[in-house]
């Protein structure tokens, strides 16, 4: 998967659309929402994301887990058992 794309540019493009849907302030959410029409999106809503140190840490976390969303489906998808990883021993 790309990184930051999330697997797909259509797939990664929902991801935006779904956090911008999921932040609280409203000029936010707006600024954001201008930013991702069109090429670039990706680039020009992640400027716009670094005005907001707390938003883009929201964002990367976001962005992951829908990430791993994904290849979780893909491998049952493609008939394999997705175990739960225990990160305490890292």
């Amino acid at each position: 998967m790309a990184a930051g794309h999330g697997g797909g540019s259509r797939e990664g493009y929902r991801d935006l659309e779904l956090f911008i849907a999921s932040v609280e302030d409203p000029g936010r959410a707006e600024r954001l929402a201008i930013a991702i029409p069109g090429r670039g999106a990706f680039r020009r809503f992640k400027d716009e994301l670094a005005r907001w140190p707390g938003e883009l840490e929201r964002w990367h976390a976001f962005s992951e887990e829908r990430q791993r969303g994904r290849a979780r489906s893909w491998l049952a998808a493609a008939g394999y058992r997705v175990l739960p990883v225990d990160h305490r021993d890292s």
